[in-house]
C-alpha cells in the first residue's frame, strides 16, 4: 500500500510554505522535490540539518521520494554528529546551504508526473532522543506511520484550508516534524519558512502569513512572548508542548494572544 507525499485533495496552487510573506505554491514544492531528489547523492542515509523550514521540507520529501531515509539529530553538537555518522557510515549531510544552492541555481527545479507516492512501511526517517543520559537512541518512523499522526492531529486541532503554522521549534525535533512538517505534507495548512527565535521575530513571522495563523512554540517561548509586552497579530489559536505548562502561563499567554493555549504531550519514542 501507498500513500502520497501531499493530500491530494488540495489544489496544487494554494500554497504550501510562505517565505516571508511571499507564498511557494504547491506545485512549486513537488517541482523542487523532484529536481532535488535527483540532486542527492547516493547515500542510504541523509543527516538533515536544514534550518530554514522549507529547505528542510524540501530536503525530507526528495529523500523520501529516493527512497532514502532522513536522520534528524535532536543536537547539533559536534559529539551528536560524530556518533551519528559513526553509527550510519553510509550517511551524507545536508546544510541549507546545499539546498539553497540548488533552488538559487534553478537546477532543483523540475516538472513532477503527478504527486509522488510512498510504501507505507517505507522508513523515511529516523529521530533520536536527546541522548541526556547516555547515548541518543534512534526510533524509525515509516511513512505510514507519520500520516496517520499527521491526519490525527489535523482533526484533534481543527486544522482545515487556509490556516497558516509558525513555529519555533526545529523541525528535527518530533514535535517540529509532526506539526510543521508533516501537517502540511498530509493536510490542509501551509507553514512560514522561518524558525523565529526572540518575541518579535516571532511577532513578524505571525504578520507575514496571512490570518487564521496558528503558533506552534514552548512554554519557554510563550514566557517570553508574554513578558515582551508586544501587539499579537490575529491568531487563530496557540499550541504548546516539550515542557510542563503552567495554569498561570496558560492563562497570560491566552490574554496575551487573545487565542487559546493547547497543550499536547508526546515523545520521540511514541
Amino acid at each position: 500500500m501507498q500513500l502520497p507525499l501531499l493530500s491530494p485533495t488540495i489544489d496544487l496552487d494554494a500554497p504550501l510554505a510562505w517565505r516571508g510573506d511571499q507564498p511557494v505554491s504547491r506545485a512549486t514544492f513537488l517541482s523542487h522535490v523532484a529536481g532535488v531528489a535527483r540532486q542527492l547523492p547516493s547515500a542510504r542515509f541523509i543527516i538533515n540539518l536544514c534550518e530554514d523550514r522549507y529547505r528542510f521540507l524540501v530536503a525530507f520529501a526528495a529523500v523520501g521520494v529516493n527512497g532514502q531515509t532522513s536522520l534528524l539529530p535532536s543536537s547539533r553538537a559536534v559529539r551528536h554528529l560524530q556518533q551519528l555518522t559513526d553509527d550510519y557510515p553510509d550517511s551524507h549531510t545536508l546544510t541549507d546551504d546545499h539546498l539553497a544552492t540548488w533552488l538559487a541555481a534553478g537546477s532543483a527545479n523540475s516538472s513532477p508526473s503527478g504527486i509522488p507516492h510512498l510504501p507505507v512501511t517505507q522508513t523515511v526517517a529516523i529521530a533520536f532522543t536527546s541522548g541526556t543520559i547516555g547515548r541518543a537512541k534512534p526510533n524509525p518512523k515509516r511513512w505510514g506511520e507519520l500520516v496517520n499522526g499527521a491526519r490525527q492531529a489535523q482533526h484533534r486541532f481543527g486544522f482545515v484550508a487556509g490556516m497558516t503554522l509558525v513555529a519555533t521549534v526545529p523541525p528535527q525535533h518530533m514535535y517540529g516534524l509532526e506539526t510543521s512538517i508533516m501537517a502540511p505534507l498530509a493536510g490542509r495548512v501551509s507553514i512560514h519558512a522561518g524558525r523565529p527565535f526572540f518575541p518579535d521575530d516571532v511577532r513578524v513571522a505571525l504578520q507575514e502569513v496571512p490570518k487564521r495563523r496558528v503558533l506552534v512554540t514552548t512554554p519557554v517561548h510563550l514566557h517570553a512572548c508574554v513578558k515582551a509586552g508586544l501587539c499579537w497579530p490575529e491568531t487563530a489559536f496557540l499550541i504548546s508542548a516539550t515542557a510542563p505548562l503552567s495554569a498561570e502561563l496558560a492563562a497570560q499567554a491566552q490574554a496575551a494572544f487573545n487565542a487559546p493555549v493547547l497543550e499536547i504531550y508526546g515523545c520521540t519514542e511514541a
